[in-house]
């Protein structure tokens, strides 16, 4: 009679069973545990979040934030990279800027009018850095097609996917060679996609190809976040669904419909009222319940009421 197989000494089904130990939830917790970038500012200090609601921050995957236009959705976002500008540093003034956020304008050029907001928002934070170094750590990117966007997130010769590399590998070199002149260098924080509906909305080509790239664009940015740790920031537009018993009752919903809404994995929305209030909503988050509140714009931002 044969004995089951129990797995050679070094074989691969050894080896696995090894590797697995059981890890306290605290552990877990310490090991995990990251500030996240929030979307507004706290109403007590500008630089500070001790006042804002943890839902307020990103997490790890893609984040959707959508709302009509004039809601402040690119205000959000612009907000969302100067605050991991303002936590990076580099190493000297000679060596090459440590990127801490980075910011990719789908299907328009908009450099000039994104430039200038982030530049009054960095003058209002009454930050101690200068204005120049907060900025050089902000990289802006257009990309006019869908296909340019996947060559960007390719995992071998994609752009963005070798800049994180080499950040990653530059954070690691300073862990390893740590020493008192030396400064922390941090990582990139955020990725920001502005706005996704403009590259998919209107793609040519049948509804089960369109799902099919995006599918594909959620596998390709869902494995960045995992792989680099980075929480993902994708605005959307809206469109209006009509009710069936009453043709006057309307709601806003994401744009790019169910296929598309599967992919994500926390979904925020902003609104504004007849009397200019915008509001923030968290509609669905495997974290929080869904979650209110009301916030103004601001020089340095948007500012939690």
């Amino acid at each position: 009679m044969k004995r089951p197989y129990s797995g050679a000494k070094g074989s691969p089904r050894q080896q696995h069973t090894s590797l697995v130990q059981p890890v306290t939830a605290l552990a877990l917790l310490r090991r995990y545990t990251k500030v996240f970038p929030s979307l507004l500012l706290g109403s007590d200090q500008i630089h500070a979040t001790s006042s804002l609601p943890s839902w307020t921050c990103l997490r790890n995957g893609i984040n959707q934030l959508s709302g009509p236009a004039g809601c402040a959705k690119t205000q959000i976002a612009l907000s969302v990279c100067l605050h991991a500008a303002l936590q990076g540093k580099c190493m000297n003034f000679d060596a090459d800027v440590v990127v801490s956020a980075v910011y990719l304008s789908l299907g328009s050029i908009r450099h000039a009018v994104i430039a200038q907001r982030l530049d009054q928002m960095a003058r209002a934070s009454n930050s101690t850095q200068s204005t120049n170094e907060i900025l050089r750590r902000i990289l802006i990117k257009a990309v006019m097609s869908p296909d340019d966007l996947q060559a960007l997130l390719h995992p071998i010769s994609g752009e963005l996917v070798r800049l994180l590399q080499q950040q990653q590998q530059q954070r690691h070199d300073e862990k390893a060679n740590n020493d008192n002149d030396t400064k922390f260098i941090n990582n990139i924080q955020v990725l920001v996609l502005d706005d996704i509906a403009s590259l998919f909305r209107f793609l040519d080509g049948t509804f089960a190809a369109r799902s099919a790239a995006l599918f594909q664009l959620a596998a390709s940015l869902k494995r960045i976040s995992d792989e680099f740790k980075l929480p993902i920031l994708v605005l959307n537009q809206v469109t209006s669904k009509i009710s069936i018993t009453s043709s006057s009752h309307c709601v806003d919903e994401p744009a790019l419909g169910l296929s598309w809404a599967q992919c994500v994995n926390q979904t925020f929305s902003v609104a504004k009222s007849v009397s200019g209030r915008r509001t923030l909503t968290l509609d669905r988050s495997p974290f929080y319940g869904q979650e209110q509140v009301d916030f103004e714009v601001q020089d340095c931002g948007p500012v939690m009421l």
